[in-house]
């Protein structure tokens, strides 16, 4: 969790909206950016997703 008072990594990384999801792997690739709750089903099923 990222907290970005000034706004600067909101900038960086395209957040126009909260909450941002980001999911990155082991080697620093943005795997997926989600804008939105996607809910507890939709997060398992997002990173369940990217594990596999």
């Amino acid at each position: 969790m990222l907290s970005d008072a000034r706004g600067i990594a909101a900038k960086k990384f395209g957040v126009v909206g909260l909450p941002t999801t980001f999911v990155i792997d082991a080697d620093g690739i943005l795997r997926e950016k989600r804008v939105g709750d996607a809910g507890l089903d939709g997060y398992e099923q997002l990173i369940t997703t990217i594990v596999k």
